[in-house]
Order: structure tokens, then C-alpha cells, then sequence
């Protein structure tokens, strides 16, 4: 899930501990984070598998699912790091086919290919596939035979960050900023560069190797 977001200044609430550009950028991030942890509804007491959720977006939908009472597992690739993930409450798997089948009641799924195909076996009868990215570049594949001899059935449903009129934007956005500008949210910054460091940034980023977010500035 792409987690820049365009928003008027004069549309964001003021927070003391940020300037525009800050509530902007982090602003963007845990909006999304909120909206895609709404569409499941009450997370407490439920269990969570997240794909490629080492990102900033990522960061901030691991705390807000712990904050409300979930467990959540973040599956990472051999090679990612993992710690941030950990600190902030997450389980760590390093090999999906090693995670427990039937045991999880929703899917964060955004890396695609074999990895995030392989996370809707996971969840249990009835459970929730939620996409929102494709990181890998490589779509998904669902089987309806192999889900039917797994006896799993699943809502899928497809995650768009402009759904809606946006105007519950400023209220959402200053909800989340109050939570972070209080340490109860925090995003990591990974890179601070040029803009002419893009390429190698995104290549990085698409490999699941960059912690947090890249903030790149354009003189």
C-alpha cells in the first residue's frame, strides 16, 4: 500500500509536537494504517497474519492491533529485518509454511506472489483476507479446490485508501496525530536522502530490507 498521502495544510488539525510537513507525512501513514484495521472491526482478542509489514505503514498498523488486543504475527523473509517488529509487539515468522493452518482470524496481505497466496491458508473457517498491496509485484493465486480441501472459507476484500467522500479526513488524521505526538504511535524514518538516491531507495524498499519509512527531499 503506497503511503503518501496530498492533503491540504489547512485541512490537517494542528499538533503541537509537528510542523505541516511532519503531520503530513505521518499523517498519511497511520490513516491508512486506522482505516484498513477498521474494515476487520473489533481486533480484541483476535489473531492477526501480517505480510510485508516492515514499512512505516506496517509499523503503524502492528501497534494499533496491539493496542486494541490482538495478537499479530509478521511474516518476514530471511534477510529482513525483524526487530523493529518485534519491539513493537509483533510475533515473528521467518517461513509461512511453518506457520500454524486454521489458526488466524485475519490476513493483512500486501507482498503478493507465493508468500501472500500462501496466507490464506492460515486463517481460519470464516476468516478475513484483507489486500492492500502487492510489494513483490507478483499477484497473488487462490485455489478454489485446494481452499475447499483445507475446508477454509474466506472473505476477500480488496483495500483502496480513497474509498469514501474524505470527509472524515481531518478528524481521523488528528485522532491518530493526538496518539503519536503522546509516544503512544511512533514511525521510524529507515533512509534520509536526495531525490537522486530514489532508485536504489525503492529497490531496497521492494526487497523488504528498509526499516520505516525513506523521506527523500527534492531541493
Amino acid at each position: 500500500m503506497a503511503s503518501a498521502l496530498v492533503v491540504a495544510a489547512s485541512r490537517l488539525p494542528r499538533t503541537a509536537a509537528w510542523d505541516d510537513r511532519e503531520a503530513v507525512r505521518r499523517g498519511g501513514d497511520v490513516l491508512g494504517a486506522q482505516r484498513l484495521l477498521a474494515m476487520a472491526g473489533p481486533l480484541k482478542g483476535r489473531r492477526i497474519l501480517a505480510t510485508g509489514v516492515g514499512g512505516g505503514v506496517g509499523q503503524v498498523l502492528i501497534q494499533l492491533a496491539v493496542a486494541e488486543g490482538a495478537e499479530i504475527t509478521a511474516v518476514a523473509e530471511t534477510g529482513q529485518p525483524t526487530e523493529h517488529m518485534a519491539a513493537l509487539g509483533a510475533k515473528i515468522a521467518l517461513d509461512i509454511d511453518a506457520v500454524e493452518g486454521g489458526a488466524f482470524d485475519i490476513a493483512l496481505e500486501s507482498a503478493g506472489g507465493d508468500l501472500g497466496s500462501s496466507a490464506a491458508h492460515k486463517l481460519r473457517p470464516g476468516g478475513q483476507f484483507l489486500w492492500f498491496g502487492q510489494a513483490s509485484g507478483n499477484p497473488i493465486t487462490l485455489d478454489f479446490f485446494r481452499l475447499l480441501q483445507d475446508g477454509t472459507s474466506l472473505t476477500l476484500r480488496h483495500f483502496v485508501y480513497a474509498d469514501g467522500d474524505g470527509s472524515r479526513d481531518a478528524a481521523d488524521i488528528g485522532a491518530l496525530l493526538d496518539l503519536a505526538s503522546q509516544g503512544r504511535l511512533r514511525v521510524e524514518i529507515g533512509h534520509r536522502g536526495d531525490w537522486s538516491s530514489a532508485g536504489p531507495v525503492l529497490r531496497e524498499m521492494s526487497a523488504g530490507r528498509l526499516r520505516g519509512k525513506a523521506v527523500l527531499s527534492v531541493a
